[in-house]
């Protein structure tokens, strides 16, 4: 069962992944720019998932 722990911490890595990505984008060439601003915006999506999937996890203390 995936629980809300596993999910908080697969949060944390993937925001720690788009900083990583972000400060690359600063010394990107201009035509590398637009594919990175590409995987910077998949990477949101899954971390917009995963806080929505958050919420309808029970508590770990709940769990049966």
């Amino acid at each position: 069962m995936i629980t809300k722990s596993i999910v908080t911490q697969t949060i944390e890595m993937l925001e720690d992944l788009i900083d990583g990505m972000t400060a690359k984008v600063k010394f990107a060439s201009n035509a590398d720019r637009p594919e990175m601003d590409k995987e910077i915006a998949k990477v949101q999506s899954l971390i917009n998932f995963w806080r929505l999937y958050s919420n309808f996890l029970p508590e770990e203390d709940d769990v049966c």
